[in-house]
């Protein structure tokens, strides 16, 4: 739950840049490139602006969450353990003919 609110705060801080103020639109074009849309209505296609639409997609995915965490039965996920799987040794292989 920790990681959830600390994700959601640096979600937050990100999207409240600078770049941010200007109400820019922003989008894809039809060949998969992020584009924002500046002050002057001149589409620029650059990392800040697949940054910028990298950020709205993990804050949908931060808000699903939230709401499928608050939509959760009380108790559900409570009897599940962590099992560390990479320092366990693996279960040796049976050899043909082994029991």
């Amino acid at each position: 739950m920790k990681r959830v609110v600390l994700g959601c705060g640096l979600l937050l801080f990100l999207s409240a840049s600078p770049l941010q103020a200007e109400d820019s639109l922003r989008g894809r074009l039809p060949d998969g490139r992020a584009f924002r849309t500046d002050a002057n209505g001149v589409q620029l296609v650059d990392y800040t602006a697949e940054l910028e639409l990298t950020i709205e997609e993990l804050n949908r995915q931060v808000h699903a969450l939230e709401n499928e965490l608050e939509d959760r039965p009380a108790g559900v996920g409570r009897g599940l353990q962590e099992r560390d799987l990479v320092s366990q040794k693996p279960p040796r292989p049976m050899l043909p003919g082994q029991r």
